[in-house]
Formats: C-alpha cells, sequence, structure tokens
C-alpha cells in the first residue's frame, strides 16, 4: 500500500476517497509523491551505507576505503564484462569479508600472505589430499610452506585444477668470491650476513702438476676438508654438502675426507672436543677418472660459514724428509732461474716465488635475515602482459599484508618434469609415454629457494 492510500484509509468510508477520480485522492496522491521520493532516496542512502546490501560499485569502494582498500584491488573483477553487474557486487562483496577476516586473524603471518594471494586471486586454500593440513611445513625448522589454490567458478570441486603455491621464510642467495690464485698458507676472510651458519661450496682447478692433495680448513671454526689425490691441470674440483665431490661431473668422494678439532700448524681448535675425521682409507687418486667411476662413497659433510667473518687457509703438502706423503708432496720447482750456491748471483735473473698451487673459489647459500619468498604457480605465468599480469598484482598487493621492515619476493615456479621409462617430458603434456607408464612429477627440493637479493618488493 502507497503512502497515498494509508493516508486516505483514516477517511470515512462514505468519501469515497479511494476513487481515482475524485479530488480528493488527486490532492492527496500528489503531497504523497515527494515524502514518497525522499523516503526511497534515504532508503537508498541507508543501503549505500552497508556492505552487504550497497546497490553501486562506486558505494562499495567508499565504504572499504576503511580497510586501505581502493579500485586496485578489485580492478580484476571490475573489468570481467562477462559477469552481471550484480554478479561483480557478490564477488566485490565476497573479497571484502575476505580481507576483513585476514585483518582480524592478524597480518605479517605465513597463514594471513597464502590466504591474501588467494583472495586475490580469486581461489580458495585447500589441501592437497583430503585429510591433510591445508598448510603443510616442508621442512623441519617450518621455514618453508606449501598450500594448493582451487581457482572459483568451477561447478564442481573434483574438477577444480589445484594450483601449487609455496612460501619461504629466510629464503636462500648464493654468494661467492671471485677465483684466486693461491699459495700454501695463502689465507682470506669470508662474511656471512645470513641469519644461521652455511655448507661452504669449494671450487679448485687444477695447475700444472702442483694442485696435489689440496686442503681448505679455518682456525676459526675448527673445520677442514681435503682431497686425498691429484686435480689434473685444467681441470675443476667442486665439493659441495648436497651434490658431493666432482671432477668435471665425475664423483670422487672417496678421496674427500673431512676433519674438525685439529689442524698441525694451529694446534688443537677445540681444547674440549677430540678431533673428528670422515672419509675412507684409500690410496692416492692420480687423477684417473676411470678409477673415479669404480670407488662410490657417501658424500662427505663441508665445513660451516659461520655468520660473521671467519678466515680460511688453503695448504698443499710440501716436500718433508721423513714426511707421510713425501710422494704425494708438491717439491717440483720451477724451471725458470733459481739463485745457486756459490755461483754468479744474477740476482735480478733469479725467481725466488714459486707458481701457485691451485685456482681456489668459495660459495654458499646464505639465508636471508626478515625476508620471505612467494612462490606462485607457474600456470599463472605470462596471462597477461604489465600491471594486469597476476604475477604483477600480487607482487604490488602484498606489501600491505605482510610485517614492516620484511623483505618479500615473488616469483613463480619453474616448471616440473615428468619422469616415465627414462623419458623427460614438459609438464604441459597430458599423454603418451612417461604420463601412462608409471609417471612422477619430479621438482627441486631447493630450487624455489634462492633470491635475487635486488628484486625485492
Amino acid at each position: 500500500m502507497s503512502k497515498a492510500d494509508r493516508i486516505l484509509a483514516y477517511l470515512p468510508a462514505f468519501y469515497r476517497a479511494g476513487q481515482h477520480g475524485k479530488l480528493l485522492y488527486q490532492v492527496v496522491a500528489s503531497l504523497a509523491t515527494p515524502v514518497i521520493e525522499a523516503d526511497t532516496s534515504l532508503f537508498r542512502i541507508q543501503r549505500a551505507h552497508r556492505l552487504k546490501v550497497a546497490e553501486e560499485i562506486q558505494d562499495v569502494l567508499r565504504l572499504v576505503a576503511a580497510l586501505n582498500l581502493t579500485a586496485f584491488h578489485f580492478e580484476d573483477i571490475t573489468a570481467k564484462r562477462d559477469l552481471s553487474y550484480e554478479e561483480r557486487l557478490a564477488r566485490m562483496r565476497e573479497r571484502i569479508v575476505r580481507i576483513a577476516r585476514v585483518h582480524l586473524a592478524g597480518l605479517g603471518t605465513p597463514a594471513a600472505i597464502m590466504e591474501a594471494v588467494a583472495i586475490f586471486l580469486d581461489a580458495h586454500l585447500v589441501p592437497e589430499k583430503p585429510d591433510t593440513p591445508v598448510i603443510r611445513h616442508l621442512d623441519r625448522e617450518h621455514y618453508s610452506h606449501e598450500s594448493f589454490l582451487q581457482i572459483a567458478g568451477v561447478q564442481e570441486a573434483q574438477e577444480a585444477p589445484k594450483l601449487r603455491l609455496a612460501l619461504h621464510e629466510n629464503p636462500l642467495a648464493r654468494r661467492k668470491s671471485s677465483p684466486r690464485e693461491c699459495w700454501p698458507l695463502d689465507h682470506w676472510s669470508l662474511e656471512n650476513r645470513g641469519c644461521e651458519p652455511a655448507s661452504l661450496i669449494l671450487t679448485l682447478s687444477g695447475i700444472g702438476e702442483r694442485t696435489v692433495c689440496p686442503e681448505i680448513f679455518s682456525p676459526t671454526t675448527g673445520e677442514g676438508i681435503s682431497f686425498n689425490g691429484i686435480v689434473p691441470a685444467g681441470k675443476t674440483l667442486r665439493i659441495d654438502a648436497l651434490s658431493g665431490a666432482q671432477i668435471d661431473d665425475v664423483p670422487v668422494d672417496a678421496w674427500v675426507s673431512y676433519y674438525r678439532g685439529a689442524q698441525h700448524e694451529f694446534g688443537a681448535f677445540d681444547q674440549h672436543n677430540l678431533a673428528e675425521e670422515r672419509g675412507t682409507d684409500i690410496g692416492l687418486f692420480e687423477g684417473d677418472m676411470d678409477e673415479a667411476g669404480g670407488n662410490a662413497a657417501p658424500a662427505r659433510p663441508t665445513p660451516q660459514l659461520p655468520v660473521g667473518q671467519s678466515e680460511w687457509y688453503f695448504k698443499v703438502p710440501q716436500g718433508l724428509f721423513d714426511a707421510a706423503k713425501f710422494e704425494a708432496s708438491v717439491y717440483h720447482l720451477p724451471d725458470e732461474p733459481v739463485g745457486a750456491y756459490d755461483a754468479d748471483p744474477g740476482f735480478d735473473g733469479s725467481v725466488f716465488d714459486l707458481p701457485s698451487s691451485a685456482i681456489v673459489a668459495t660459495g654458499w647459500d646464505e639465508r636471508q635475515r626478515c625476508a620471505f619468498k612467494l612462490v606462485l604457480p607457474a600456470e599463472l605465468a605470462g596471462k597477461a602482459d604489465g600491471a594486469a599480469n597476476p604475477v604483477n598484482r600480487i607482487a604490488g598487493i602484498i606489501p600491505r599484508f605482510k610485517a614492516a621492515g620484511i623483505r618479500a619476493y615473488v616469483d613463480t615456479a619453474r616448471p616440473a618434469w615428468i619422469l616415465g621409462e627414462g623419458i623427460l617430458r614438459n609438464n604441459a603434456a597430458k599423454d603418451g609415454a612417461g604420463i601412462e607408464n608409471a609417471s612422477t612429477t619430479l621438482r627441486s627440493s631447493t630450487s624455489d629457494l634462492y633470491v635475487d637479493t635486488e628484486a625485492a618488493v
């Protein structure tokens, strides 16, 4: 019943005021019209101040300014012309409610970051398998976390694709020292600016016949590592904790020894613990790659680079009388002229400085303090260019959800490979060998941990 009809209903029935042809009806209806318009405007104003009933997108955007949200945070929804106006409003309301819940739960946590990614990709976080946590920890220290995104809008949940999302706290950055020529007992300083000790990565390139039984040790940590053999000229020995020791991709772990606690030139490093050595009792490696193939051994530990500065030394055995490694010592003098006893001094033509024994480079994977790396699904890369690219959007949005002073790195996962009966195929493959025959998706456990330290947001 309209306002005019309700007013006329108060008059006695014999007035017959409800008849539209009567002058009384027209007067009351004319007087009620501005009241009805004012009432309608007031009703719509009241609705505009309530998120769940607001009728205009602009009213919704004005309301969410209280959460420091702008049109930028909804441009992916408002740009979807395949949705009706009401559907876009509904999507915006749902997003705002989810953002408000994240704010109430607390920002700056891994769960808040990953939920924010799901919100702005119009998706939901789901476990990989039923009866498993929505967010799963990948390592013992709980630095790395994994969940899966299920894109909204799919009718049946079992048909919706699950996209892997990962977050790594304190990600790794590869540090290294420049290759340098080293002589026995040369030393240098390394600085680990990370938040925990790092395993040393060592490369030694052979020079002539002088890179024999090379050794790297640190009096700062009391640790060292040595190679019981010859590094042939022009070849490189690489030692790290993950892949072990290799010369030109040939494993030589059997000739590597790790020790902790003592060094002859420096005495006992640690007076409270016994010296420790890990290695095998095997003969000298003389550079025969075929011999290396028949002596498999587990990878040895590598010395730890402590937080802060530490000193590191290089040495090779030098020829000494009655020494255990006399035959494996570097005592071959250069062919250049040297000073001779009881002869013309020839000082200007003499050589007193021996050539270097190896070219040494060191590296380590340094944990970045107060930082995290967000790894988005590879399927999102390249879907759009410029600011509309999902990766660029997330990189622009994440800073509002992270704690102050925390550096954020945003990247996409590297494509996985599929292995089946010795066949490697791209992960875009849907059928054929490697898919039907006991296929397994392989993903490096460490490839996503590394960051470019210049790419923080």
